[in-house]
């Protein structure tokens, strides 16, 4: 079985992971006054201090989630190598983790770091959206659900 062709593609675009963080922040602030709202009148200092914290603490958590720098995701037919705006290449693996058809979250994995448990790398999740991609979608998605090569012959 041949594996998908060699691709290159830069990632530039976030509009359906800034849409999604809009959502779940919302979402957290709707919780927490709602939580307060019900809370018995005259509403407890504590209570107040609570919501507003959480409050401000699901909007700091989305604002760092905002910016997302430009990445370029590079298939050799042997590893994916993963570059952050202008950052060396860094190879490992790139799995499908959520598949919406135009909007896909991957999860990377350095190299040398899958299985072992005495070296803890922490997964970078990249949103991919198909708008800004449309030339590059087919062969990106081919990529990532093609079969990865052999690491040895006993995996073979």
């Amino acid at each position: 079985m041949r594996g998908a062709a060699p691709l290159q593609v830069s990632v530039t675009r976030y509009e359906w992971w800034r849409a999604v963080l809009l959502l779940l922040a919302t979402g957290a602030c709707a919780a927490m006054l709602a939580w307060w709202w019900t809370q018995p009148v005259p509403v407890p200092q504590w209570a107040s201090a609570t919501a507003a914290i959480g409050t401000l603490v699901s909007l700091a958590c989305v604002a760092g989630l905002w910016r997302r720098p430009a990445l370029t995701l590079r298939w050799n037919r042997q590893c994916w190598l993963v570059a952050c705006e202008g950052a060396a290449e860094q190879p490992g693996d790139l799995a499908v983790a959520i598949d919406l058809g135009a909007w896909m979250l991957l999860r990377f994995v350095p190299a040398g770091t899958q299985g072992s448990p005495r070296v803890r790398r922490r997964t970078d999740w990249i949103a991919v959206q198909r708008r800004g991609l449309e030339a590059q979608w087919h062969a990106l998605r081919c990529a990532l659900y093609s079969a990865r090569p052999a690491s040895s012959p006993a995996d073979a």
